[in-house]
């Protein structure tokens, strides 16, 4: 080895250092942890799942897709001024769709723009239960991650405004699954709504990733 300082990552091989071990009567165990958030918090069902869904989500570092979009705007002025404040678009018939993905460990941000209209939240804590979290400023959402069949289907089971737990029965609801279409396309249909209120959004459409 030439002399000097350096990083030793790669000097030794893990077989290499194991075989070192032997001897001395040391235990050793490996671990095989799955790099995608959502593959963590799904399991093996996530293997399951259309390729263009599993490559949004396993795509590591930033990546960017394109693609069109619906859109129905919020249900009334209440729905109208809530939806306003997080940057929800309004009702079009078609428009661009843009989501920039940016992967950090356990942290996933999704900036979307969809009509002209921006908005962002931030996926984290992959957790047993097929769950993760979605923060869209102060407002949390615990979400459940069910692969039925050839889609992936989310589900509210929890929400809180920064670290307090707010009752379940005036959380938001949401009707969100991502699936493929018959070229192969990712494809998105999202609605939020909130009691009392009603809803905020949808927006449903499809995606390609960007070279």
């Amino acid at each position: 080895m030439a002399p000097g300082a350096r990083a030793c990552v790669g000097v030794l091989s893990l077989e290499d250092i194991v075989a070192e071990m032997a001897p001395h009567g040391l235990a050793t165990e490996t671990t095989v942890e799955r790099g995608s958030m959502f593959a963590r918090a799904i399991g093996p069902a996530f293997d399951t799942l259309p390729a263009s869904i599993r490559a949004l989500h396993e795509t590591p570092g930033k990546s960017m897709w394109r693609g069109e979009a619906m859109t129905e705007g919020a249900s009334g002025p209440l729905a109208a001024l809530v939806a306003g404040i997080v940057g929800f678009p309004k009702a079009q018939a078609a428009c661009p769709a843009e989501v920039a993905i940016e992967v950090d460990g356990d942290r996933s941000i999704w900036r979307r723009r969809i009509g002209g209209h921006s908005f962002a939240s931030v996926l984290s804590h992959p957790r047993a239960g097929r769950r993760v979290s979605e923060r869209f400023g102060p407002l949390s959402m615990d979400l459940t991650l069910t692969p039925e069949g050839d889609r992936l289907v989310y589900r509210v089971e929890g929400w809180r405004l920064g670290r307090v737990e707010l009752p379940r029965s005036l959380g938001p609801s949401t009707r969100a699954r991502e699936e493929v279409d018959a070229e192969g396309r990712f494809v998105f249909d999202v609605e939020i709504s909130v009691p009392l209120i009603g809803r905020l959004v949808r927006y449903r459409g499809w995606l390609a990733r960007v070279a």
